[in-house]
């Protein structure tokens, strides 16, 4: 029983640590020149259907 309490905290704390360390290297990159969050359009929107041609 302990074990697994130990292995799960264990995987907690490191998951933690992964988001906290990627969190901080998103906030650091460098911005693209010209481009804001508000003009940036979703990728959801466009279109993504792929064309079948028949032979």
């Amino acid at each position: 029983m302990f074990f697994i309490l130990f292995t799960l905290g264990f995987v907690a704390v490191v998951m933690t640590c992964m988001i906290m360390i990627n969190r901080w290297m998103v906030s650091k990159r460098p911005k693209e020149p010209g481009v804001s969050d508000r003009d940036q359009v979703p990728t959801q929107a466009k279109d993504t259907t792929a064309e079948v041609k028949d032979s």
